[in-house]
């Protein structure tokens, strides 16, 4: 569904996004080109296996980054939110979509076709290095996670992953939402539903966290980042 979108000059996603450091007449040009949607729901950015047609910059909204294994189950790969950009590294590697991009909620989303994204980088330098500086962050998050996962208890896991989805989804009043079920929760952290059931279960008796349904009201964060082994 196509909606009208906010200018790339006030959009509030750009900050965190490809285009922070570029100048007005750039942005003037992204806004020209792109075509914004909403996805409700469950609904499918694109799919793993798909040919790349172009890049989504999230303006609002959570999506859900994951693979499909030999056993039909997900395995989520990572969560994204405003600012982030999607699609780029199957674009630039000209392979397919290596994840499939399914919406946690409403999401809105700006639509870069491939032809106009890659004439914006051969352009402008300014976004080729921002992009270089995403790609580096993306693996060290990965290298990060990889070595975490191998080595650290499903507990201290548990607890870098709530830190994670906090900073992915922190809101004004100092709540988020939670809108992974528990199967993408455990998928995230590299456990079983049942261990991760177990183990929020635990963190509520011990009042580090508050949940209600899907949402966490209430989070000790440094008691959290004591456990997963994080130091400021």
């Amino acid at each position: 569904m196509s909606a009208t979108p906010p200018s790339c000059l006030l959009c509030l996603a750009r900050t965190r996004s490809l285009f922070r450091d570029a100048d007005e007449r750039i942005l003037q040009e992204v806004s020209r080109i792109r075509v914004c949607q909403f996805f409700h729901r469950k609904e499918v950015l694109f799919w793993e296996g798909e040919k790349p047609r172009g890049v989504f910059c999230l303006h609002h909204g959570r999506v859900k980054l994951y693979k499909l294994l030999l056993d039909g189950k997900e395995q989520v790969v990572r969560i994204a939110s405003g600012g982030d950009l999607l699609g780029y590294r199957a674009l630039l590697t000209h392979q397919d979509y290596a994840v499939t991009a399914e919406a946690l909620e409403e999401v809105h989303a700006c639509f870069i076709p491939r032809e106009l994204f890659m004439d914006l980088l051969k352009r402008e330098s300014v976004l080729n290095i921002r992009l270089m500086e995403m790609m580096g962050m993306e693996l060290n998050r990965a290298e990060q996670h990889m070595a975490f996962l191998a080595q650290r208890s499903v507990r201290e896991r548990l607890a870098e992953t709530l830190l994670y989805l906090r900073a992915k989804m922190q809101e004004e009043l100092g709540e988020y939402s939670l809108p992974l079920n528990r199967e993408d929760l455990a998928s995230l952290v590299g456990t079983t539903r049942e261990s991760v059931i177990r183990e929020l279960k635990y963190l509520v008796e011990e009042g580090i966290i508050h949940i209600q349904g899907r949402r966490i009201t209430g989070m000790d964060s440094e008691r959290l980042a004591q456990i997963a082994g994080i130091q400021d």
